[in-house]
């Protein structure tokens, strides 16, 4: 499924606010292991980081400078190119892995097809080994 230009960078705001702010919780504060912050509004990403940040934390200070420090945008830009691929290479590898379970299945004596079980639209991840 494509995704627009303005979806990407879109997407790219959203995720680099969350980035950001994951940075933050970790490098500042200590935290070791996942803190949810809970969704936000899309609309709440248009404004700048300072705005986020006060919405998902007890704090209210500003935080622009250190979400444009250059240490934070390396962090940002290196997990948003793993995201990249990982969204390019997600179907690939589940095809695969499904395969390599049909093929586990097929070895055991046991007659197998590989189906989607729904539009790709409603979930790209849809497949399912079923017994023929």
């Amino acid at each position: 499924i494509a995704l627009s230009l303005p979806g990407f960078l879109r997407s790219k705001k959203i995720k680099s606010y969350r980035y950001a702010l994951a940075c933050y919780l970790k490098w500042e504060q200590g935290e070791r292991q996942f803190t949810e912050v809970g969704e936000t509004p899309k609309s709440e990403y248009q404004k700048d980081f300072s705005h986020y940040f006060n919405l998902k934390t007890p704090k209210s200070i500003p935080m622009n400078d250190f979400y444009h420090s250059e240490k934070v945008q390396k962090t940002i830009n290196t997990i948003w190119a793993m995201d990249c691929l990982r969204w390019r290479l997600g179907r690939v590898l589940e095809i695969l892995i499904t395969r390599d379970r049909q093929q586990y299945l097929f070895e055991q004596g046991l007659k197998t097809e590989l189906i989607e079980i729904f539009d790709a639209k409603q979930s790209p991840r849809n497949l399912m080994i079923r017994s023929s």
